[in-house]
């Protein structure tokens, strides 16, 4: 079934460090190289002084729209849910601890919302390279499993093999560890692994529990397992690929020869963010394998095996000045033995999901944490008939709910000569163009378009002279003095709007 998407961004942190959203995604909640990083290191990358900033309080709310209905479990026929509010408490507590705690409130008009990320992590191990983390978190697998602009997130993490559902993308509850080197140029990779149990809401005693599902207690559906990622990345290139996978156990319902379910499950995937005329692309292969899949109550004498496939590839480009992306995904496809509509113990072969087209688009002038999403899905999964349409309209909203500490009050424009200006669009031609382009529509480094609206001069300057993380160069000042800094700044916001 394809899975809905979670506006997943954090404006807390563009707040703090006074820029636009584009400098961690490519479109909210996609990531780009740079926000990949950030996220596969639990936030340790980030400055604590500069969180400090802004009080790390986010709310979020969407409006749904599907043509099929099923949105609302209480109407099923009822086509909108206006009700989707969620609460995130996120930020780095120190140069050691980060964190991230979120709770929905509403979801799909129903109350009493489920926690979703809900983590500590100690960010000093071997070097400040490794994370620790503990609680509910994203399961090791490809950022666009959890992170990615479609309405309709990809279904073959979730692939269901009889009884068993897997789950390796969103968020479970366990205890990780990230290896994320910051020396990236000589170590451009990162490792992550985990331990994962059962996602009840909150933490309890059952996140583990195995039991035998035929003795006191036992509890049917209980799963366990490794999971792990290990890739090629670079928070300063637009490719990352690698490996992931996992293995685990998960407990059948009562009736079965054998009450267990081994499995595992191993993964290659390849992602290219858009730079300039070349369109992002990502593509993965997944393959899955059960030691017992029934089908059970029809014929309990019987232990089935079962390994299924699945693949999918999307395409996606940015136009005006990177604030509406097109995405295309021309097929998902799944294969193997999948619980039918007769029920889990009738087990039919898996049909292709064909056709996801989004369109995404953003204002950063009337408010930079306001997307609206149009999709068009053609797969059974979209609850019409095989083969035919289903469209879904989306309006995410994501705001801090307090401005920083740092005001943003605009500071009187200096005065800049011609000559000034001149000299700017060398300095930048010379230092800057490599990696936001030309054009300052971004490459490497992030689209400079949105500057003007969302920092001051004074905001400019200072993020030439201090800039985030480790990815974008530090210029100043031995390649820029004080007056080539404010040159580069009026020239970017004198041209770039």
């Amino acid at each position: 079934m394809q899975q809905p998407q979670k506006a997943a961004a954090l404006p807390t942190f563009a707040q703090a460090y006074q820029v636009d959203c584009s400098m961690c995604h490519s479109m909210v909640p996609a990531l780009n190289a740079y926000g990949r990083y950030v996220q596969s290191s639990a936030f340790g990358v980030l400055d604590a002084r500069v969180m400090e900033r802004a009080i790390p309080l986010v709310m979020r709310e969407s409006i749904s729209y599907r043509s099929t209905g099923k949105l609302d479990a209480q109407q099923p026929a009822y086509k909108f849910t206006e009700a989707n509010v969620s609460l995130n408490l996120v930020g780095v507590l120190s140069n050691a601890f980060s964190y991230r705690l979120e709770q929905s409130f509403y979801s799909n008009n129903i109350s009493n919302g489920t926690t979703g990320h809900f983590w500590v992590s100690y960010n000093q191990l071997f070097h400040a390279d490794g994370h620790l983390k503990i609680g509910k978190f994203d399961a090791p697998a490809p950022p666009a499993f959890s992170y990615w602009q479609d309405m309709s997130g990809f279904s073959s993490p979730s692939i269901s093999v009889g009884q068993h559902g897997y789950a390796l993308s969103g968020d479970r509850w366990g205890v990780g560890l990230d290896y994320v080197p910051r020396n990236y140029q000589k170590q451009p990779y990162k490792a992550e692994f985990a331990y994962v149990g059962n996602s009840p809401v909150l933490y309890n005693d059952t996140i583990y529990s195995m039991s035998n599902p035929y003795g006191p207690g036992g509890s049917t559906g209980s799963d366990k397992a490794y999971e792990y990622k290990v890739a090629y990345a670079r928070p300063d290139k637009p490719v990352e690929a690698g490996v992931y996978g996992a293995v685990g156990s998960y407990v059948l319902p009562s009736g079965y020869l054998q009450p267990i379910d081994n499995y595992n499950a191993t993964g290659v995937y390849a992602q290219r963010d858009q730079v300039k005329m070349f369109p992002g692309v990502l593509a993965f292969y997944q393959q899955t394998s059960d030691s017992n899949v029934g089908p059970g109550k029809a014929s309990n004498q019987l232990v089935q095996s079962a390994i299924s496939r699945a693949w999918s590839v999307e395409f996606d480009e940015s136009f005006f000045g990177g604030n509406v992306m097109l995405g295309v995904r021309p097929v998902e496809y799944l294969s193997g033995l999948q619980a039918s509509k007769a029920g889990y113990d009738t087990l039919q072969t898996g049909k292709p999901h064909y056709g996801v087209f989004d369109i995404v688009a953003r204002d950063p002038k009337f408010s930079p944490y306001l997307y609206l999403t149009i999709e068009s899905a053609v797969a059974a999964a979209t609850n019409a008939t095989y083969g035919q349409p289903a469209w879904r309209v989306g309006l995410k909203w994501a705001v801090p709910l307090f401005r920083p500490f740092v005001g943003r009050e605009p500071t009187p424009p200096a005065t800049f000569t011609p000559a000034d200006l001149q000299a700017g669009t060398d300095q930048y031609a010379q230092n800057c163009a490599a990696c936001h382009g030309a054009d300052g529509k971004g490459g490497i480094g992030p689209n400079l378009h949105s500057i003007y609206n969302t920092t001051s001069l004074k905001e400019t300057v200072a993020l030439i002279e201090n800039p985030i993380g480790v990815v974008m160069p530090r210029l100043y000042p031995a390649t820029l003095t004080d007056a080539q800094v404010q040159q580069v700044a009026a020239y970017v916001r004198a041209t770039f709007r």
